[in-house]
């Protein structure tokens, strides 16, 4: 304090101070000029800070009365805390709490109370904190919910209220049961019904302030369900006058059976019953009656159930049925009539085993048409009225002829032309022979034969026939039975074959053609000598062959039908032997005349032609010539022969001609010579290395060494 000042631009011998809000120094600086400055005492001005109530809070604002407690903080307040005080009517009046604690304890509050604490910081003036309100809520009272009734599920309303209630509505709930609720979103203190449908319950949940809810007293609206009628079973039903009884009853009904009524005029009028129940019987009846029940349920309008049409027949008179008849089974047609009946038809009914079992026909009418009957059949009508029991008309009878069968004519046979017969049968036939028929082109046409018999013979027939029969049983037209064919075949002609030729051996091709045959081709044969024959698998008439080794003979296996086998005439490929050529060639040297010798062979016959290449662009036709080739080397030889047949063959070789020998001595040092007559060549021998050359002589022998 007082280490640094501010000036104040006062020179008076006072200074005033207002509204300081801290400690401060004051001091005055005098001077007695030119004397230097000199400062007055110091004197204290002491501050002390404004007393500050602050602010308190609660830590519940609201309180259930009875049994409760909360803590009154006070925060942000500047002094000593004085004490505390209470109101519990609106902060007009307040009541001292002794405690000077920053926290106050309250508890079993009954009434809301306003709290606040007193303040004082030295010596200013005591200042109060803001205040708290502790809000004390009454205990929930659920009340009683009134207006309750008995209502029809048709329409209905009206409004539920509640009573006795301490606090607010938080909703209403409504149940089915008493059991499960369903919350209603009504804050009101009513609640309004519309067209309920079932008896339902509503209560209400009140609740004060933060004190647990409570549940009024629920009441009920009773809801009738509407009266149903319900069904009657049978809804119709149709009985024969004077023989019917019953009983009709009642299902699906809500409420309470009042009476039954009935009806004989059409629902004009009603006569009432004194049945409760739900069945109600009936008896002999003669007149078609209606019948119905009345049901009330509680306070609901009553209701009349569906109504059961009791209606009654008249008994049926089954009438006559017209027009017997004899037919021919699968082919006719015819109408039966019914007359004198009473009621309606129900159907008819036909027997094809004498009445024994009957089968429905799907007619009400009282006509039948019947249309290829294929038995003898029985026919009667169903006549009925309503429900009461049928009643059967007369019996007619439509007798059926089976129809024709021609049967089969067994059997086909195969014959050939020349000589051939049979007999032919009939069987499977239904009725008796009228006569036979045949025909040889196909049968396009057809020619009659006087035979009612089942048998039919043939014989030496020239060409394909057919023969059937025609049968007739009773009213119905004849038939034509199967037919069976004799076929007749051609006698076999073998034909004969062309194209016989000559070749030489393992050369040339043709084709051998048999031409003026009549039949079919089993196949062809070869042989070497014309005795012993070989299958060849070819049914054609034509037959290729190339480059054969030996003389073959060809024919061909023929026949027509079922006609004996037949052999056609013999054709010859006849092989000419083929030469081999073949030649010899001694050592050919360069510039000598050189012989080649013809070796060729030849099975059979001879040689009428030589033709020689030598390779060196020289040829012959001699059969062993002389050829000089001027040049050494390796040349192609070719000798072609060709026999007295015109067959030929080819023998080629390679001939090599041997160069002549050039002699070249070179003295290199001394030498040694050797003269000996048993050597026909020179030998020079040079340098270690041995040369051997061909001399003219056949007698000197040169040797040469050193």
């Amino acid at each position: 304090m007082g280490v640094s000042w501010t000036f104040i631009a006062n020179t008076t011998t006072t200074q005033n101070y207002l509204n300081l809000v801290q400690t401060r120094l004051y001091r005055a600086r005098v001077q007695s000029s030119p004397c230097p400055v000199q400062y007055s005492t110091v004197d204290t001005i002491f501050v002390t800070t404004v007393s500050v109530g602050g602010s308190t809070s609660a830590t519940a604002a609201s309180v259930c009365t009875g049994v409760n407690d909360d803590t009154i903080s006070l925060a942000g307040y500047s002094g000593n805390i004085n004490q505390w005080e209470s109101s519990t009517d609106g902060g007009v009046t307040w009541t001292v709490i002794a405690s000077n604690n920053d926290s106050l304890f309250v508890s079993n509050l009954v009434a809301t109370t306003i709290y606040r604490a007193q303040v004082q910081n030295g010596g200013c003036t005591a200042s109060y904190s803001t205040s708290t309100t502790i809000t004390v809520n009454p205990l929930s009272v659920g009340g009683t919910v009134s207006g309750g009734t008995t209502v029809c599920a048709s329409g209905n309303s009206g409004t539920l209220t509640l009573t006795g209630d301490t606090g607010s509505v938080v909703q209403w709930e409504s149940s089915l049961d008493n059991i499960t609720w369903s919350a209603i979103a009504n804050t009101t203190t009513t609640q309004n019904y519309l067209n309920l449908v079932d008896s339902t319950y509503y209560r209400v949940i009140v609740k004060s302030g933060v004190c647990p809810s409570d549940t009024a007293v629920e009441d009920t609206v009773m809801v009738d369900p509407v009266s149903v009628g319900g069904t009657l079973s049978p809804a119709a039903d149709t009985v024969c006058s004077g023989l019917n009884n019953g009983t009709i009853t009642l299902s699906g009904e809500t409420g309470s059976v009042l009476q039954w009524e009935y009806s004989t005029d059409g629902g004009v009028t009603w006569i009432a019953i004194g049945n409760t129940t739900n069945t109600q019987a009936y008896i002999n009846i003669t007149t078609q009656t209606i019948y119905r029940a009345l049901v009330k349920s509680g306070v609901c309008s009553q209701a009349y159930s569906s109504q059961t049409v009791i209606n009654v027949n008249a008994q049926p008179n089954g009438g006559t049925l017209f027009n017997d008849a004899t037919v021919c089974g699968g082919l006719n047609n015819g109408t039966l009539t019914l007359a004198g009946f009473s009621g309606t038809v129900a159907g008819w009914e036909s027997s094809t085993d004498g009445g024994v079992t009957w089968s429905a026909i799907a007619n009400t009418t009282n006509t039948n048409n019947y249309l290829n009957l294929v038995s003898t059949t029985l026919y009667h009508v169903i006549v009925a009225s309503g429900v009461c029991p049928t009643d059967t008309s007369t019996i007619v009878t439509i007798n059926v002829d089976a129809p024709s069968v021609g049967g089969s004519v067994t059997m086909d046979a195969m014959v050939c032309a020349s000589g051939n017969n049979g007999t032919l049968n009939l069987g499977g036939q239904t009725g008796n022979v009228v006569g036979w028929e045949y025909s040889t082109d196909g049968g396009v046409t057809w020619i009659n034969i006087s035979n009612t018999t089942t048998s039919q013979g043939y014989n030496n027939l020239a060409a394909t026939t057919r023969y059937r029969a025609r049968v007739a049983n009773g009213v119905c037209p004849s038939d034509t039975s199967g037919f069976a064919t004799i076929t007749v075949s051609p006698a076999t002609v073998p034909g004969t074959i062309s194209g016989s030729t000559s070749v030489c051996e393992g050369t040339g091709s043709g084709t051998l053609t048999l031409n003026g045959y009549v039949s079919s081709i089993l196949g062809w044969e070869t042989s070497p000598d014309g005795i012993t024959w070989s299958p060849v698998p070819n049914n054609s008439d034509t037959l290729n062959w190339s480059n054969p080794s030996d003389t073959t003979y060809y024919h061909v296996l023929v026949t027509s039908g079922i006609c004996p086998m037949d052999t056609s005439s013999v054709a010859i490929v006849s092989i000419y032997p083929k030469p081999v050529a073949g030649f010899t060639a001694p050592a050919v040297c360069q510039g000598a005349v050189t012989m080649f010798t013809d070796t060729t062979t030849i099975a059979s016959g001879g040689i009428m032609f030589h033709s020689w290449d030598f390779g060196d662009n020289n040829a012959s036709i001699a059969t062993n010539p002389n050829n000089m080739y001027a040049a050494a080397g390796n040349y192609n030889v070719s000798l072609i022969v060709v026999s007295d047949h015109n067959c030929s063959d080819t023998a080629m070789s390679v001939v090599t001609v041997n160069a002549l020998p050039v002699a070249t001595i070179t003295a290199g040092g001394p030498e040694t010579v050797f003269h000996s007559m048993r050597r026909s060549h020179h030998r020079i021998i040079t340098a270690g290395v041995p040369e051997i050359l061909p001399i003219r002589s056949m007698h000197h022998s040169l040797v040469i060494m050193w």
